[in-house]
């Protein structure tokens, strides 16, 4: 069964959002827990946050040729495209 281009972008976007999430949960919840006295909800506010800017940014683009996946982020400079 082959996933469409659509499914495939989501599907990337969703688990690396959920990556960043739990990692920068984590980080957290290791660091600034005991620190600052943060509760599960602000920690959780804060981390979505992140994970939300973060997360890369996937559109489809179609070409002559087809369609490509589209990929934005902070840390890359331009568009990057996923055949």
């Amino acid at each position: 069964m082959e996933l469409g281009k659509k499914t495939k972008a989501r599907l990337y976007q969703g688990l690396i959002y959920l990556g960043i999430f739990l990692l920068t949960w984590f980080i957290g919840h290791s660091f600034l827990d005991d620190n600052l006295n943060f509760r599960g909800g602000i920690l959780g506010m804060i981390s979505a946050s992140l994970a939300l800017l973060l997360t890369p940014k996937m559109k489809i683009i179609e070409f002559q040729s087809g369609q490509q996946i589209q990929v934005s982020s902070v840390f890359i400079k331009g568009a990057k495209f996923i055949k």
